[in-house]
């Protein structure tokens, strides 16, 4: 149950996030479907296994990620001792110099995410997630509803990296790239 919320609220966020980032054509209308389609299949452990993904927790009982790299070498996406205190290290250096609004590369499981808006809870956070078994894994193992049904945060899924590009070459000063 808590897995279907969190998709359902994910879902929306991602067409929030697509539609504003996006001409309303019928082209963005198929992206949508596609999109929506991806999120609702299910969650397949066996073959998240084999493409090398590895959910496991960390040693103070958060979840974190590993990802097989091509040399065969586990990187985890988040640390795999004090998440919590690690990701609010990062964001604490990130908002060292303040911004409107943070451009973020990656969701993982939204730690890094939670911290920024504690730090900084006025400001706007897009960020941009390649990875669709990244959402569907951070649904599955995290509590992220907070951090999407927060107003503030646009979530983005851009699979081959174009939407990013493009947002990096519309930024302004008052943005910080993350």
């Amino acid at each position: 149950a808590a897995y279907a919320k969190r998709t359902a609220l994910m879902k929306e966020k991602l067409e929030a996030g697509l539609k504003s980032r996006l001409p309303q054509t019928d082209d963005t209308k198929r992206c949508l479907a596609n999109v929506t389609a991806l999120l609702e299949a299910p969650l397949n452990p066996e073959q998240l296994l084999e493409e090398g993904y590895r959910v496991e927790f960390t040693s103070s009982g958060r979840m974190t990620v590993a990802i097989r790299d091509r040399e065969g070498r586990d990187l985890y996406l988040h640390s795999n001792g004090n998440v919590s205190k690690e990701a609010f290290l990062l964001a604490k250096h990130w908002t060292e110099k303040p911004a409107d609004t943070y451009i973020i590369y990656g969701l993982g499981m939204g730690y890094h995410i939670e911290e920024l808006l504690y730090l900084s809870p006025d400001s706007k956070i897009e960020i941009y997630e390649t990875d669709m078994n990244m959402l569907k894994l951070s649904c599955a193992f995290s509590r992220i509803e907070a951090l999407l049904q927060d107003v503030e945060v646009q979530l983005i899924y851009d699979p081959d990296g174009s939407l990013i590009r493009q947002r990096l070459k519309e930024r302004n000063k008052n943005e910080a790239v993350c």
